[in-house]
């Protein structure tokens, strides 16, 4: 019987290691966009005079962090 658990755990463990990966991944592209859209944001807010707006909308957002 150990062996059987021994050989689910090794299973498990390469699939965390595999999830934990593309976690990574996941969490690099979404620091990539999410800088694309504050640069998105900051030279539409400049370039048509809404800066307090994008401010306070990124601060309504922030709240759902």
């Amino acid at each position: 019987m150990t062996d059987k658990a021994n050989d689910i755990s090794s299973y498990f463990k390469g699939h965390l290691q595999e999830i934990k990966k593309e976690k990574e991944k996941i969490d690099k592209l979404l620091k990539e966009l999410n800088q694309r859209v504050r640069v998105a944001t900051k030279t539409i807010g400049e370039k048509y005079n809404l800066k307090k707006y994008i401010y306070l909308g990124w601060s309504f957002l922030g709240c759902f962090r």
